[in-house]
């Protein structure tokens, strides 16, 4: 750890500067429409939730931005003045309330600080995958030495295509704007740019710890440590299934109390779930399509629904994420970067082979062969018959999340039965990643039947 020792001074400056630069970035989406600063946060688990949703705003424009600009010093440089503007914006509007946005309290405050400790230790003598060394970092690593996300790097090398350049950049970018601060790049310095998507779903989850009950500690642990090391190596996969099940879960929320600040930090996450992997966009679909054959049924919850779409602050997130995925297909089409998969109408073929020779019973069998997801279920299976002994099990709670969950299962088999790649090398060298998603939304689940089950015995639900 020498290396820490040496230039740890520029390191810590860094750490101490780049919250602050995407909270100042997610001010200015906020302060476009004040009315989203007008609610001041009354509890802690508020703060948590305005904090975590702001800093995925700031996400969100900072990866715009170095889309658009392509230049890494001057996206910093322009990202840097609109985070000031940011925050000077929300000082003057809010006045002397600006300090309330921040009161998280001493609970969220010191878990969110030791999460985030332990996690730096381990990030750091954490040896990186083989996708995490050579796509997301190497990626970032192009994006570094070049200085911005230029074609000239070599995204369109044949020698480079084994890395999948056509991979979204979001941890690419994060990573070489975090060694740009730091002013170097070694195997170590980039993968702190994984805190800057492990605070916001920290906050989020703490956003729910409004008593210390047996579900919330069940989501905790489960949210951040059921993945084991792949939380911390640099897989993304990861981080889709973090940010998953946290969407999912503010979007429970809203659908129990109609705050329309759990549906926007809900949607704020998934706003940044496409950015990490192609995996994300079926997931965004998941979610849109969920909602529809859910609320289908659910039909007295179709005017809430209208009346966050119709919001100010719902447009402009959605105007960034439309514009996040333009602009990143925009490029890869510019550069003619194709995915190894290379689905279309061809895949058709491929499909009804595989279902003519009985194939498709070998990627469910390895989809579900997962150890983690047998548990997952059987624990889930146990939590609802303790909710329906208990009279206490309402279908329409979890018809959200079990419907995105299903669509995006079956998605992904898709995907399985149209690969052109030897289906069991596909199968037996993915499914451990590729249904991490599947695995914590049912955990989700679980925790969702689990709080009725504890508001039930008197536990104050939000």
């Amino acid at each position: 750890m020498c290396w820490i020792q040496k230039r740890g001074y520029k390191l810590y400056i860094a750490l101490s500067l780049f919250i602050p630069y995407f909270l100042g970035l997610g001010l200015l989406v906020q302060s476009v429409v004040p009315a989203s600063l007008r609610n001041i946060p009354k509890t802690n688990q508020e703060v948590a939730r305005f904090l975590s949703f702001t800093i995925l705003l700031g996400i969100s424009i900072n990866h715009l931005i170095m889309l658009f600009i392509l230049n890494m010093n001057m996206s910093l440089i322009i990202g840097a003045l609109l985070s000031v503007v940011g925050f000077c914006y929300a000082m003057f509007f809010t006045r002397g309330a600006f300090t309330h946005y921040f009161k998280m309290g001493y609970f969220i405050g010191i878990a969110t600080f030791l999460t985030t400790i332990v996690f730096i230790i381990v990030i750091v003598n954490t040896q990186l995958g083989w996708d995490a060394q050579y796509i997301w970092f190497f990626h970032g690593k192009m994006i570094f030495f070049n200085n911005g996300l230029y074609q000239t790097a070599g995204w369109s090398n044949p020698a480079y295509q084994f890395s999948h350049v056509d991979y979204p950049k979001l941890l690419a970018i994060l990573a070489a704007q975090f060694s740009c601060l730091v002013g170097y790049w070694n195997d170590y310095v980039p993968r702190l740019s994984l805190l800057i998507l492990l605070v916001p779903a920290v906050l989020g989850v703490a956003s729910f710890s409004e008593k210390i009950t047996i579900s919330y500690i069940y989501l905790y642990l489960m949210v951040f440590f059921s993945i084991n090391e792949y939380t911390t190596n640099g897989y993304m996969d990861a981080y889709l299934a973090i940010y998953a099940s946290i969407s999912l879960l503010f979007f429970w929320r809203w659908a129990k109390t109609e705050i329309i600040d759990d549906f926007l930090t809900g949607f704020a996450f998934l706003a940044i779930i496409p950015l990490m992997k192609n995996e994300g966009m079926l997931y965004l679909l998941s979610v849109t399509s969920g909602f529809v054959l859910s609320y289908t049924f659910l039909k007295d919850k179709k005017y809430q629904v209208l009346t966050v779409i119709r919001s100010a602050i719902f447009r402009y997130i959605s105007a960034v994420l439309v514009l996040n995925i333009m602009l990143w297909s925009w490029i890869k089409y510019a550069w003619d970067l194709k995915n190894d998969l290379n689905l279309g109408f061809d895949s058709i073929t491929l499909i009804t082979d595989r279902i003519s020779d009985g194939s498709m019973f070998t990627v469910l069998r390895l989809m579900l062969a997962n150890v983690t997801i047998g548990a997952s279920i059987i624990i889930l299976l146990f939590t609802v018959l303790i909710a329906i002994k208990s009279r206490v099990f309402y279908l329409k709670d979890i018809l959200l999340s079990a419907t995105v969950t299903s669509i995006y299962f079956a998605g992904i088999f898709v995907i399985y039965m149209a690969t052109p790649h030897d289906l069991s090398w596909h199968l037996t060298s993915s499914t451990y990643r590729t249904m991490m998603p599947v695995n914590m939304s049912i955990i989700t689940i679980t925790y969702m039947v689990l709080a009725t089950i504890d508001s039930s015995r008197g536990t104050k639900m939000k």
